[in-house]
């Protein structure tokens, strides 16, 4: 396994839900990766864990907002279209309904992780 640190000019989120910390399979998860350049996102990456048969990176979306500024309201309007990208299955861990829900709302607050605010 290996991984690449992010760059120092970037800021870097990864959020996973699960039934208790110490369960391995997630019941969602939400990955970021934003690079700034004067305040408006120059490059961002988002990825969408077990909602899906696979992981989900709304390229569309992505593209969509190169250049906006990174405010509240890019996440709200954010966590709004990413259900229209995801799947979930009903399954022993959580419901459909909930992994979308779990996502939308990670989504709507991933700002908070990508400034170091509250992680929880």
């Amino acid at each position: 396994v290996s991984s690449k640190v992010p760059p120092q000019d970037s800021l870097f989120a990864f959020v996973k839900i699960g039934q208790r910390s110490a369960m391995a399979i997630s019941v969602a998860s939400v990955g970021a990766l934003i690079k700034l350049k004067n305040g408006a996102i120059e490059e961002m990456r988002i990825a969408l864990g077990s909602v899906a048969p696979t992981v989900v990176c709304p390229l569309e979306l992505e593209k969509e907002l190169l250049g906006t500024k990174l405010t509240e309201s890019t996440f709200e309007y954010l966590s709004g279209k990413v259900l229209d990208y995801i799947s979930p299955i009903d399954d022993i861990r959580a419901s459909a309904w909930y992994r979308g829900e779990v996502v939308r709302r990670v989504v709507k607050y991933l700002h908070r992780y990508l400034k170091g605010g509250v992680r929880e």
